[in-house]
């Protein structure tokens, strides 16, 4: 029985796979968000005012980002991202949290835009 290549191959597989996933997590990826290092990149800034602007387009509100205060990323065919956004909606700051998806090809969506 051992001396079966198939057998032999799925046996090497199955001790092997736990190896492979766990190097898989330690490398951030798709699925798992993993924290912005650099929260002040200009890339992240360009994320959260296409954020804004997407909600203020399509709720006609009256909103202005301030700053953006942290965020996380995903890999999801292109990147994801969850930004906690400090904003100026008519002379009050509120907190929301905005998830952008930018895609391979460069383009964005909105995904959602929720006070946080």
């Amino acid at each position: 029985m051992l001396q079966n290549p198939l057998f032999l191959f799925f046996l090497v597989s199955l001790v092997s796979l736990p190896l492979i996933f766990s190097e898989a997590r330690e490398l951030n990826v798709a699925g798992e968000w993993t924290p912005i290092q650099n929260i002040d990149d200009p890339h992240v800034k360009e994320i959260a005012e296409f954020a804004v602007s997407e909600y203020i387009h399509h709720k006609k509100a009256m909103f202005k980002l301030v700053k953006v205060i942290g965020g996380k990323t995903q890999l999801a065919s292109g990147m994801k991202y969850r930004l906690l956004l400090l904003v100026d909606e008519m002379m009050t700051m509120m907190y929301y949290e905005a998830v952008v998806w930018e895609k391979a090809d460069g383009s964005k969506s909105l995904i959602s835009f929720v006070k946080g």
